[in-house]
């Protein structure tokens, strides 16, 4: 390759000279003006390089910042004239009626014998609660022994004392009575035996509740979805009175699915139809306010000891988890349940992984399948196990057996039982590929609850008219139970406590704009450099790249006029004399540059 010539590269050297004196860069042209003064010129090549030095390594501070995607959280209380009604899910917590239990040979067969207390039973609890409201006697009981422990700290002590033992109480500084703790607990039948022998208890042996709910869910699981509403309650039963804003509402205006823990649920304001409530107004008066009675008669204590109803507050299109997110709401009771909107509004990829409102669609499950629910983590994390534990046991696990394509997962086959405790434990240790994340844009509410003892007397007739209508065994109640409403009856009112709502939103911490405007800040700080130094450094680039196609342009030009040679030659091949063409305008000597 031709090398530049030398007036050519004066040329370059004069104009990058005229940029270092001249430049706005502070560094650059002090080495410049330092001429041949060494000292000088070292001094001010150190100070650059350190400043150099400097700005590198703010520029990678300011990268690392840059590619980290932090996000800052907003948290601001905006106020709308109206604002889209939550949906509201009642569950009765007493999940099959006694009279269901004919409906299922196997439910029947654990349940049908503890519908009800006989008269033994009764007679036992009877005496344990007589026994618990008196002084314990000499032989049984239990025996305490405290001791003094450090400042003030009693150590106590229990141990079962067997019949024909001394009761004592033994204290460093008095004598403790015995406490009578002899009651059992509320049961249908009695656990007195052994009570307080915690030396004996087996950790790895199921508690008897937990293992009598998951033989009736295995039981559930066997009867086909559709059928199911059959074993629990119905909402044309519970629901007494219903009014939404003032204005009249029925069983009508109600969605309903069936939970494996809590029965038949019930959800007002679904969104499934398309449509949603508004709430204009806030205040009870402006809510959704209902009376509804728990058929307290058709409870089965082996599976339920709590009277009650089982209330979930979610979005629209939101599949309800009442056994997870719920609360509980008491018979006897008016309960108050003041809602505030919060709307969550986080950031995709890569500032954050949850999942946009336009892809949620593409994020099918076992719940937006079979009940048209929009997206949400607890949808998506539960059928991550359910789909687990159907791929690696080959049975679907009874809590979401809404279809007959996989047999249900049984407790009572050790061998389905222990593939699913595998699974269950690979999901609590992430070892699942599950993919689960939140949506980007979600509305929550928070609760305020209160409650007052409903009815009142002079309320009570008003409830007693329209119940007693219901069935001639309900009458009769409630004339022989003069408590019989406030066991059975209970009002709820949902409503907005005002129409400011929460809004917790994320923002890039560090935008592109921030980082140019670090970059810059730098930059200015440490060398010197501003946009201005940038387009001066730009004119001498194009100015060397002139110079430099100028010079290739010459060198094709010289080419061009290569001196060439006459074709005479003797007959040996030789040529006689060569004859040079001069026919040119100028040498390469006379180009001159500019």
């Amino acid at each position: 390759m031709t090398s530049i010539t030398d007036r050519e590269a004066q040329s370059l050297k004069g104009r990058f000279t005229n940029l270092l004196e001249n430049t706005s860069a502070h560094g650059l042209g002090s080495i410049e003006r330092a001429g041949n003064c060494g000292f000088r010129k070292v001094f001010w090549t150190v100070v650059f390089s350190f400043a150099l030095t400097m700005f590198v390594l703010q520029l990678y501070y300011i990268g690392v910042e840059y590619i980290s995607k932090d996000v800052s959280i907003s948290v601001d209380i905006k106020y709308s004239r109206y604002l889209n009604f939550p949906a509201v899910t009642f569950c009765n917590l007493n999940p099959i009626k006694t009279s269901s239990l004919e409906r299922s040979d196997r439910l029947n067969a654990l349940l049908g014998s503890s519908g009800s207390l006989d008269s033994a039973q009764t007679d036992a609890l009877s005496n344990n609660i007589n026994d618990a409201n008196t002084p314990p006697s000499p032989g049984e009981g239990i025996a305490m022994t405290t001791e003094t422990v450090g400042n003030d700290v009693t150590a106590i002590s229990m141990e079962e004392i067997s019949t024909g033992d001394t009761v004592s109480a033994h204290t460093t500084t008095e004598e403790v009575s015995t406490l009578g703790m002899l009651r059992p607990p509320p049961r249908w039948t009695s656990r007195r035996a052994g009570y307080g022998d915690w030396t004996s208890v087996n950790y790895e042996a199921k508690n008897d509740d937990l293992d009598l709910l998951l033989q009736v869910t295995d039981g559930i699981a066997r009867i086909p979805y559709s059928e199911r509403y059959r074993l629990g309650h119905s909402i044309d039963d519970m629901l007494l009175s219903c009014t939404w804003k003032g204005f009249t509402c029925s069983p009508v205006n109600f969605t309903h699915f069936f939970n494996y823990k809590h029965g038949n649920c019930y959800t007002f304001n679904s969104g499934l139809n398309g449509t949603y409530e508004v709430s204009s107004k806030t205040g009870p008066l402006y809510g959704l306010t209902m009376e509804i009675y728990l058929e307290q008669t058709e409870y089965i204590p082996a599976i339920q000891q709590a009277a009650g109803l089982r209330l979930s507050i979610h979005d629209q299109k939101t599949m309800p988890f009442p056994e997870d997110n719920g609360i509980s709401v008491s018979p006897g009771t008016e309960t108050s349940v003041g809602v505030r909107a919060v709307q969550l509004t986080r950031l995709p990829d890569p500032y954050g992984d949850c999942v946009p409102a336009e892809t949620t669609s593409s994020r099918q499950n076992i719940f937006t399948s079979f009940f048209g629910t929009n997206y949400t983590l607890e949808s998506c994390e539960k059928n991550c196990l359910h789909e687990n534990i159907v791929a690696s046991c080959g049975c679907a696990d009874t809590r979401f057996q809404y279809d007959t394509l996989h047999p249900p997962c049984l407790s009572t086959n050790d061998t389905q039982v222990a593939c699913q405790e595998d699974v269950e434990a690979a999901y609590v240790y992430e070892e699942l590929n599950c993919s689960c994340t939140n949506p980007c844009s979600e509305r929550v509410y928070a609760l305020t609850t209160s409650s007052a003892m409903w009815p009142n007397e002079q309320y009570k007739p008003t409830i007693v008219s329209p119940l007693g209508d219901v069935s001639a065994d309900i009458k009769a109640s409630i004339k022989t139970d003069e408590d019989f409403i406030q066991k059975n009856v209970l009002k709820l009112n949902v409503y907005f406590e005002h129409l400011n709502y929460e809004s917790i939103e994320q923002s890039p911490a560090y935008t592109e704009l921030d980082c140019l405007s670090d970059i810059g800040g730098q930059i200015g700080l440490w060398i010197g450099f501003s946009v201005i130094t940038w387009f001066e450094f730009g004119e001498f680039l194009v100015d060397a790249l002139i110079i430099i196609w100028k010079k290739s342009f010459r060198c094709g030009q010289q080419r061009k006029t290569t001196p060439t040679v006459r074709e005479d030659a003797d007959f040996t091949g030789r040529p006689i004399g060569p004859v040079f063409n001069m026919d040119r305008e100028k040498t390469i000597t006379d180009i001159v540059m500019t």
